[in-house]
């Protein structure tokens, strides 16, 4: 019962995040000492949180599981990864994004890619049990 408490406040904060991130509401440009805008907060936790949910459920022992440790990793890395390529910890880009749009991509590729596989899975093993 505690597991699927804690994924559906998942999946309601990853709602709550792409809505507010796809909306542009107005929180999102509250800026945390040092530069760190909220919505650069909230968009790095959602990448996290995403692959911290793919990684609890995919079974132990399993490529998808390496798969998502991976993720998570990845996920983890990328504001460090994002600060480093614009230089500051507001991600202003001064001159060529295409880097930094091209590294956002691919992690939310792999995430996404997570996710379609782990409800084939889950689907696969409905089916199998019925």
């Amino acid at each position: 019962m505690a597991r699927n408490s804690i994924h559906g406040l998942v999946w309601v904060y990853i709602l709550f995040c792409v809505l507010s991130l796809a909306t542009g509401l107005e929180w999102l440009e509250i800026v945390l000492p040092g530069g760190f805008p909220l919505g650069t907060l909230a968009m790095w936790a959602l990448f996290v949180v995403l692959a911290w949910d793919w990684l609890r459920l995919a079974p132990r022992m399993t490529r998808r599981r390496q798969m998502a440790w991976l993720g998570l990793i990845l996920a983890l890395a990328w504001y460090p990864v994002s600060v480093f390529q614009a230089g500051n910890p507001a991600l202003t880009f001064y001159g060529d994004s295409m880097p930094w749009v091209i590294w956002t991509a691919t992690l939310f590729t792999w995430l996404f890619s997570l996710g379609v596989w782990t409800v084939l899975s889950a689907l696969r093993n409905q089916r199998n049990s019925a």
